[in-house]
């Protein structure tokens, strides 16, 4: 095997791990959603309230080490800007 080979070779393997990761971050997300709302005995799309605030949803956050929610604004509509969920000490139902 050359050295082109090899490099070509490496540089694959580099993708089909980084497609894995994508996965398994997938899988983790999906698996912390799931456990918020089994937790919190919520169901999807119903309201609670998260340090006072009333919010509905969770997904995972940008940087994949926890969750977010959307409070619900004033006007009654859902919030585009998202809190992060640091602690779900704070998480009480409406």
């Amino acid at each position: 095997m050359t050295r082109k080979e090899k490099i070509e070779q490496m540089k694959a393997l580099i993708s089909q791990k980084q497609q894995e990761i994508r996965d398994l971050r997938q899988q983790v997300g999906e698996e912390m959603i799931a456990d918020f709302y089994e937790t919190h005995n919520l169901k999807e799309g119903q309201h609670f309230y998260f340090k006072d605030k009333e919010c509905v949803g969770v997904e995972m956050s940008a940087d994949w080490g926890c969750l977010k929610t959307f409070p619900i604004t004033a006007k009654g509509e859902v919030s585009k800007k998202g809190m992060i969920i640091h602690s779900e000490e704070s998480i009480k139902p409406v």
